[in-house]
């Protein structure tokens, strides 16, 4: 291929034919910013942040659309480029989420908060899944102004949940088109495209149908080549940003699609096509399915063993002998199960032990529902004195009729509780094995991350049994010419994987027409307990719901919260309470929707029953320090701002003169100002971003006019609390509170999340608290303490359509 050279801002580059000018300066290490631009995909220039300045050409074309010619000179970074780009950034981002960019306090914000805070929907780039790899936040970080002032753009309504594994926010998309070109490109017919115009333009399939019902084969690659988090893998999303990429095959079906593995802490947490080309194509289990069932918390991980009676955790060796023992020993018949899903290793040493010790072996194809009628008349009827079972194929009733049962499996059964040895067995991405590749050619399947505990590969359990697998020895089968590719079309989706139906592990396949497996249970809403009166979502991410509870409504009082469970398996949370009403009846709860106990109460509609409400608990605020004829200053952000309502309530009807003070980073995240205004005699309000109000937040109100009042109390994030302790005015003798619910976990001190630096001594914010003084709050500890949990919180955050877990 010919090569010429061009000038590039005063560098001259060389540039092979064919080339725009775009990939011209990129493989020269120069930079153009681009979003729409994508290596493997036609010129597109859509997002116009490309354009560049070309001696003889008129305007500002786009250096991606442009192809690259001998001579050229080009400019990339002008001040017109500079001007044309800040524009075309601030019209992105007046219909994108963007508050953190005018934030003066971003920088320090990012800096305590490292990693994205969890939440049902995106508001900000501080509550946005999608942070740590934003390719518009790297563009738009230095070039954003407000310079034309325009109006934000913000719809709760362009927030989609109802497709599987996919989680739609059309606030977040600026229209680049790399979703539905990616999708073309693969499938040579794009299944979403952009419809409708103007502000209601967003991606859709045809007439704004679901994707599930559509053509959308859920190879979620769109999702992978979102830059902005428009498209979200629903599972996955808050594990960030992958530490690493590699290359296995998915053995999920008969395809063994190759695929790459992303990998974080050693943990899988999803996959992607190795590449945009049609061959490359996965369908939903490799992408979205995969993942999920490495992680799920059905997996097996220890050995057990049964001795006298009862199934005890034993080592690799224990189990080996009792294998050998009860294959030796036995005289009655003898059975081995295996799978075409299994490793080519795996198949080989089953077919040998069958073969070293006369047991009748059965093979299941790929798609197989269950054992034949030969094989099961036979258990049912006791001629199986021995047997080793690959996968979940076998009933409980049908397991008791064996008497010597070892089961091999990754994932919890039934039948399990009746074997005699259960080994827990390593799947995709833990094993380095082979499997049988499209024409019947062994296939490496490479082995990315660490199997946890006792799990190992089904072969290495049965090489210490048999040793030699010569005696197994089989020709590998190549791919039927009927056989029908899940990558191709998602009715072709399994079922099982081992005999386990897949749904049971990533229960949105119910949604692409999988079958549910009897034993499953999806926790339903509770039938008894506490019955919604009322459910209002005030702002994104903040619910307020009101319960019937007239026992505990007669003793509630400002400032303190109750532990609220959705349903019988929840965690138990506590959340404040901002109003209630003795003769009523009634509670009502401020729910900031963060993580699992949230999004489940946010899933609940009026009329529906939360199965368990305790309270009221914790400290009330001591209305006592509270003189009439003083002066209070409260301080509201997030969920402060409805949990300063009693408060001033109750100090505006003891004589106390009280001004409210709420921030939120954008206008669209403030509530309860009119309520508020009723209680107090000011409201200020403010906002990061400026949109509303004045800008700033608390801790500037604070700093302006704190020392003016005789008490302080603060109530939001720790952050924000963090920052109100570094403006307040260091005088002893006011009365300066903080409330620290954030830092509660289970709301009774017990598992010491909640304890707490004040003033030297530990405390526990839920039995000592939430109340304590804002400047003795050692917040820096706090902080940390706070991150303690966060893996086993993003593992227990819904990820299933409806915001529901499943058991």
């Amino acid at each position: 291929m010919s090569s010429f050279k061009l000038t590039i801002d005063g560098v001259v580059v060389e540039a092979e034919q064919g080339m725009t000018v775009l990939q011209a300066a990129k493989r020269a290490g120069l930079f153009i910013p681009s979003l729409c631009a994508h290596d493997e995909l036609s010129p597109y220039g859509a997002c116009r942040l490309c354009v560049v300045e070309i001696d003889g050409i008129r305007g500002t074309p786009t250096s991606c659309t442009t192809p690259a010619a001998e001579g050229m000179v080009v400019r990339t970074n002008t001040e017109q480029l500079q001007t044309q780009r800040r524009r075309t950034i601030e019209l992105m981002m007046s219909g994108h989420p963007s508050p953190c960019f005018s934030c003066d306090s971003r920088e320090d914000c990012e800096i305590e908060k490292s990693t994205p805070t969890k939440a049902g929907i995106a508001t900000r780039c501080g509550a946005c899944s999608n942070r740590p790899g934003c390719e518009l936040r790297g563009v738009a970080m230095g070039s954003f102004t407000r310079d034309i002032d325009l109006p934000l753009l913000y719809s709760i309504d362009k927030i989609e949940r109802d497709d599987p594994f996919i989680d739609k926010d059309h606030n977040l998309c600026i229209l680049c088109g790399r979703c539905f070109r990616t999708c073309e490109k693969i499938h040579d017919k794009p299944a979403i495209s952009i419809a409708n115009r103007g502000k209601k333009a967003k991606i859709s399939v045809a007439f704004e149908k679901t994707w599930s019902s559509e053509e959308c084969r859920f190879c979620g690659t769109c999702v992978d080549e979102c830059p902005t988090g428009c498209l979200t893998d629903r599972w996955g999303k808050w594990f960030g940003v992958q530490d690493s990429l590699a290359e296995s095959v998915c053995t999920l079906c008969p395809s063994h699609c190759k695929l790459m593995l992303k990998i974080k802490q050693g943990k899988i947490i999803g996959a992607k096509m190795l590449s945009l080309k049609k061959e490359n194509a996965i369908c939903a289990l490799g992408k979205f399915a995969l993942a999920q069932i490495v992680n799920s918390p059905r997996r097996i991980s220890r050995i057990q063993v049964k001795i006298g009676g009862e199934q005890i955790p034993s080592g690799f060796d224990e189990a080996v002998a009792k294998i050998k023992s009860l294959f030796e020993v036995s005289k009655g018949g003898k059975l081995v199960v295996s799978s075409r899903d299994a490793y080519v290793e795996t198949r080989k040493g089953l077919r040998a032990l069958a073969a070293k010790y006369g047991a009748d072996f059965v093979e299941l194809a790929s798609n197989a529902e269950s054992l034949g009628e030969q094989t099961l008349s036979k258990i049912e009827n006791g001629e199986y004195d021995t047997a080793l079972v690959l996968g979940n194929w076998l009933s409980a009733e049908n397991a008791k009729k064996i008497k010597h049962l070892v089961i091999a499996d990754f994932a919890k059964s039934a039948a399990q509780k009746f074997a005699e040895v259960v080994i827990p067995v390593s799947i995709t991405g833990e094993t380095s094995a082979t499997v049988a590749g499209a024409d019947g050619t062994p296939l490496g399947c490479a082995k990315v991350s660490e199997p946890a505990l006792d799990r190992r590969a089904t072969f290495e359990y049965l090489s210490a049994v048999v040793g030699d697998f010569s005696g197994g020895e089989f020709e590998l089968e190549s791919l039927s010419a009927d056989f029908a590719s899940p990558a191709l079309d998602k009715k072709n989706l399994p079922n099982k994987f081992l005999g386990h139906y897949l749904s049971d592990f990533a229960p949105d396949l119910l949604k692409l027409g999988l079958s549910k497996s009897p034993e499953a249970s999806e926790i339903e809403n509770s039938k008894s307990g506490f019955e919604i009166l009322e459910k209002r979502m005030l702002v994104p991410n903040f619910h307020a719901i009101k319960i019937s509870a007239p026992d505990a409504a007669k003793y509630v009082k400002p400032g303190q919260f109750a532990i609220l469970m959705a349903n019988a398996n929840s965690e138990r949370s506590p959340f404040t309470i901002i109003d209630w009403n003795a003769e009523e009846g009634w509670i009502e709860f401020i729910v900031e929707e963060v993580g699992r106990s949230s999004s489940e109460l946010g899933a609940l509609n009026k009329g529906d029953k939360i199965a368990v409400m305790s309270g009221p608990l914790g400290t009330p605020v001591d209305l006592e320090r509270f003189a009439p004829g003083s002066s209070a200053l409260l301080l509201g952000g997030c969920y402060g701002i409805g949990a300063i309502y009693s408060i001033a309530r109750a100090l505006k009807e003891k004589g106390v003169k009280t001004t409210c003070a709420i921030e939120a980073s954008t206008s669209y995240m403030l509530y309860f100002k009119d309520k508020l205004a009723s209680v107090s005699d000011e409201l200020i309000v403010k906002t990061r971003d400026g949109t509303e109000g004045t800008k700033g937040g608390c801790s500037n109100v604070l700093a302006e006019i704190g020392s003016n009042f005789d008490s302080i109390v603060a109530i939001g994030c720790v952050f924000m609390m963090k920052q109100c302790a570094g403006s307040a005015p260091k005088d002893d003798s006011k009365t300066q509170l903080c409330a620290l619910n954030p830092i509660m976990v289970d709301g009774t001190g017990m598992c010491g999340a909640c304890r707490v630096n004040v003033g030297g001594e530990t405390k526990f914010a839920c039995v000592e608290g939430p109340f304590f003084p804002l400047l003795k709050v050692d917040f820096n500890e706090l902080g940390k303490r706070r991150t303690a949990y966060k893996l086993l919180e993003i593992e227990a955050m819904p990820r299933h359509i409806g915001g529901k877990c499943h058991s």
